[in-house]
């Protein structure tokens, strides 16, 4: 699993949102699943997640979209209801954010992709995704 970004360049200094790469997402069994994306602080991700173009559920050829996320709230993405992924197939999606002028300097600099978040367990979560998704 690997996030990138299209623009690391802030929107002050260029007036343009950056996307967000998720991909390859793999997993070696069939699952149903939650999903949160939490962006570092600081970064707001694009309004408008069921439409507008914000959201995009397929990328670098990935051929099983996924649904759009329910929520945008400023750095968290939450898909509120359950996704369905197949063993064996490579899914990926794409999300416009704005970068801000600053790295985040009371938390980490990173995405965190958490597949099962809403369980009360950590056993009630899915293994990780295939490292390269292969």
């Amino acid at each position: 699993l690997d996030v990138r970004l299209t623009s690391t360049l802030p929107y002050s200094l260029v007036h343009a949102d950056s996307e967000v790469i998720v991909y390859p997402i793999k997993f070696a069994a069939s699952m149903v699943t939650s999903l949160r994306v939490t962006a570092p602080k600081g970064f707001h991700w694009a309004s408008g997640t069921a439409g507008g173009g914000a959201f995009q559920g397929v990328t670098h050829g990935t051929v099983h979209p996924l649904p759009p996320p329910s929520s945008a709230d400023l750095n968290v993405l939450v898909w509120d209801a359950v996704i369905s992924l197949n063993a064996g197939s490579t899914y990926g999606f794409r999300h416009k954010v704005r970068i801000p002028d600053h790295n985040p300097r009371t938390s980490a600099n990173a995405f965190f992709v958490e597949f099962g978040f809403d369980q009360g367990a950590i056993g009630g979560r899915p293994p990780p995704p295939k490292a390269g998704g292969g």
